[in-house]
């Protein structure tokens, strides 16, 4: 097998002609971001060494439910106005939830060298308690064309949002994964940056149960189900997403190319390249909202949704995911869980180990089946988003 380290493949080429980008993987120096001594041992052989604080951006919680990435966030999932740094929307009506919605948290660590813009990734939680997404843009845009990747991915997010908040105002009777989907193709349609992300977009029918999920590309979800066992409760993944990769490491994605109109707009700031890139394989397809896998989950209440970027995913295996949650809900004791905290510890940890580099990772396995050999975590902006079904 090839090494990864010296010989990554470069997909360039196919970036230019297909309008995708391929997830780099850089090496920052070391950070370890404190955990519980107890999480600690799920990742880290020198749990008890001393740790250095991690670069991470973190805001104040807002005062409203709603909210949009960056930040920190949590919602109760009741009715609430839109919170958002770019704002703009309007109030939403008094909803009443028939059966179940989504109690959610987030938080987000950006690659160290992205923390003074925020990182590329993006995410939302709607006001209503039935919709989450994220979305993680992609960085060739940036190295390659000068934009902000960022740009496009917030957009996206801002716009999947408000379509499927619309959804749940209206009353459709789409089935609930195809809610999912169609709230991403609007959210697409709206966007106005020029770029590309990769995307996941949960939607919630209240009164049935189900949970609808529309994925493109390589973010994630993980649904973990509290079993009662004879040592008490343990969580185990009953449901989860699967990654959509045209070839290793190059995830489908949704992206907004310029046309000739925008031309003289971008020679002026300098975009050249990226003119030059349009006008040699402007007319190649790209993947579009239709692309993604939709899938349908029975939820129950006390279930419990982690949905992240690759970030979090390239560095946790599935079991690791459930043993950090599940030890982090006992350290933080009895009563609801704080999802907050735990898409804190989880985000963290995943940070943690995206530095190590010897561990053996989710990121080492996809390499391996690809025939490259690869050791250690790979640096990334993380973003994670819990979610927690209530009746």
């Amino acid at each position: 097998m090839t090494s990864m380290a010296s010989s990554m493949p470069s997909h360039g080429a196919l970036t230019l002609l297909e309008h995708r980008g391929s997830k780099g993987m850089e090496v920052c120096p070391d950070s370890k971001p404190s955990l519980p001594r107890q999480i600690l041992r799920h990742i880290d052989s020198q749990g008890d060494s001393p740790m250095k604080s991690a670069s991470t951006r973190r805001s104040s919680q807002c005062s409203t439910e709603a909210m949009l990435s960056p930040r920190s966030a949590v919602s109760s999932g009741g009715p609430s106005r839109v919170c958002s740094e770019h704002a703009g929307f309007a109030d939403l009506e008094e909803v009443t939830l028939a059966a179940s919605r989504l109690k959610a948290g987030a938080f987000q660590v950006p690659h160290p060298e992205k923390v003074e813009y925020g990182g590329e990734d993006s995410f939302f939680i709607s006001c209503d308690g039935l919709a989450l997404g994220v979305a993680d843009g992609v960085g060739e845009w940036g190295w390659r064309f000068g934009l902000n990747p960022r740009d496009f991915a917030m957009e996206l997010m801002e716009g999947t949002m408000r379509s499927a908040e619309d959804q749940f105002c209206s009353d459709t009777d789409a089935p609930v994964a195809e809610r999912a989907r169609q709230a991403l193709s609007a959210g697409f349609n709206d966007v106005k940056s020029f770029g590309a992300a990769t995307a996941l977009v949960v939607t919630l029918n209240a009164a049935s149960g189900e949970l609808g999920v529309a994925n493109l590309g390589d973010s994630g979800l993980r649904l973990l189900r509290p079993t009662p066992t004879s040592g008490g409760t343990s969580l185990h993944v009953v449901e989860r997403t699967e990654e959509q990769q045209h070839e290793f490491n190059l995830p489908f994605q949704l992206s907004k190319v310029p046309k000739a109109k925008d031309f003289p707009k971008l020679r002026a700031e300098g975009k050249s390249a990226l003119i030059q890139a349009v006008k040699a394989h402007g007319a190649a397809k790209s993947d579009a909202p239709s692309d993604a896998a939709m899938y349908t989950f029975g939820v129950e209440a006390g279930d419990v949704l982690v949905l992240g970027s690759d970030g979090l995913f390239d560095n946790l295996g599935d079991d690791e995911i459930c043993a950090i949650s599940q030890e982090a809900i006992a350290v933080a004791g009895h009563g609801a869980i704080d999802t907050q905290e735990l898409a804190r510890v989880l985000a963290v940890a995943a940070a943690r180990r995206s530095t190590d580099k010897e561990a053996e990772t989710p990121f080492c396995l996809q390499a391996a089946r690809a025939g490259m050999e690869y050791r250690g975590g790979k640096v990334d902006d993380i973003t994670v988003v819990v979610a927690v079904v209530e009746a």
